[in-house]
C-alpha cells in the first residue's frame, strides 16, 4: 500500500514538475495583470523582440546614411526599453478593455474592418516585415495593426459619444484608476505608469 502511494505522489509531482516547466518555457505566466487579464511573458518578449529589432534597424540605417554613430549605452537602453516596451502593453489592454466594454461582441468584427482598409497585399511585406521586425504577417496583425486599430476606433468613439472627453484625458483617468500589477524585480506600476525600482 505504501508503495503505491509513493508512486502516485513520485507522477502528481511529475505532472506539476512538467506542467510548471511547460508554463516557463513557453511564457504562459503574467508579467503584469491589468485590471484581472494577464499579460503574458510570451507577448511581453515578442513585443520587446520586435521593438529592439525596429531600433537597432533604424540606427543602422541612420549611422549608414549619416556617417555618424549615435552614443548609444545598449544596457542602459534596453533597461529603459524594457520599461516603454510593458507601459506600452498595459495601455494596449487598457484600451482593448474599454473598447470591449463600448461595443461589446462586436469588437473584433469592427476591428477587422478597420485592419481591412490596410493593404497588405504586397508581395515584399512579409520580407520586409521579417527583416525590419522579425514577425511574420499575422504577428505584425496582432502586435501592431490590432492595437492601432482599437486606439483609433475608441477615439473616434470617445469623441463621437463623450462631450469634452478627449482620448488624451481619458487615458490619463483610465491609468489613474486601473488596478494594476507588474510582476517584475526591476519595474512596478507606480498609479499611472510604469517605472524601474531603484538598482
Amino acid at each position: 500500500m505504501k508503495r503505491s502511494t509513493a508512486l502516485i505522489f513520485f507522477f502528481v509531482l511529475m505532472g506539476f514538475g512538467g506542467l510548471f516547466y511547460l508554463v516557463v518555457a513557453f511564457g504562459l505566466y503574467p508579467v503584469a495583470i491589468v485590471n484581472g487579464s494577464f499579460i503574458s511573458s510570451r507577448l511581453y518578449s515578442q513585443e520587446f523582440h520586435a521593438t529592439l529589432m525596429y531600433y537597432n534597424q533604424v540606427l543602422s540605417e541612420y549611422e549608414t546614411a549619416n556617417g555618424e554613430e549615435f552614443d548609444v549605452k545598449p544596457d542602459e537602453f534596453i533597461y529603459e526599453l524594457r520599461k516603454v516596451v510593458l507601459d506600452d502593453l498595459i495601455e494596449k489592454r487598457l484600451i482593448s478593455q474599454l473598447l470591449e466594454e463600448l461595443i461589446g461582441d462586436n469588437v473584433e468584427s469592427v476591428v477587422s474592418e478597420k485592419i481591412a482598409a490596410v493593404d497588405v497585399s504586397q508581395e515584399t511585406l512579409p520580407t520586409a516585415l521579417r527583416s525590419l521586425y522579425g514577425l511574420s504577417l499575422e504577428d505584425f496583425t496582432d502586435l501592431v495593426l490590432v492595437p492601432q486599430a482599437e486606439r483609433e476606433i475608441l477615439e473616434s468613439h470617445l469623441a463621437l459619444t463623450v462631450q469634452n472627453l478627449d482620448f488624451n484625458t481619458w487615458l490619463r483617468q483610465s491609468r489613474q484608476e486601473a488596478s494594476v500589477r507588474v510582476i517584475s524585480d526591476s519595474l512596478f506600476w507606480d498609479g499611472e505608469r510604469v517605472e524601474h525600482k531603484e538598482r
